[in-house]
């Protein structure tokens, strides 16, 4: 997967994260990180 892909996909979940709290965003951001470095 591109670098840039990656890090767009993370700040977009921090972003949603910081405007709605981060309780709300943090399991599916964590659960998708983790599947992208395939350690699911």
């Amino acid at each position: 997967m591109d670098v840039v892909q990656i890090l767009l996909s993370l700040s977009l979940g921090l972003g949603l994260a910081a405007a709605c709290g981060f309780r709300v965003f943090i399991p599916p951001l964590m659960m998708g990180v983790g599947s992208r470095l395939d350690l699911y």
